[in-house]
């Protein structure tokens, strides 16, 4: 008998822009023409929201539709030469996810 479940993802945001910042800081970014500005509040969260996004894997695309999730953690962030910064994040879907999986076609 199971009488406790959860489905949660592990993952990196490598784009640094306003909806990825908003999004994983759970705070607004205040834009001029030089630069934007932002706090991070570590308690603070975007809330619950849907949330859609792909795995490839070769030539097959996984598809992962969550219509209730919030980010519930957030990993280190990743500075390094050369690289894209990574935001790693935990996300929490509060409903069955939905999957379509282009190697399950018939």
């Amino acid at each position: 008998v199971i009488t406790s479940a959860k489905i949660s993802y592990q993952g990196t945001l490598i784009q640094t822009n306003v909806d990825v910042i908003e999004t994983v800081f759970g705070t607004a970014v205040t834009q001029t023409s030089e630069h934007g500005t932002y706090e991070i509040d570590p308690s603070a969260t975007s809330g619950r929201m849907a949330w859609v996004f792909e795995v490839v894997d070769g030539a097959e695309i996984k598809r992962i539709v969550i219509e209730e999730g919030e980010i519930v953690e957030l990993g280190e962030t990743t500075y390094a030469t050369g690289e894209p910064i990574g935001y790693a994040i935990t996300l929490e879907a509060y409903t069955n996810p939905t999957v379509y999986d282009t190697a399950l076609k018939s």
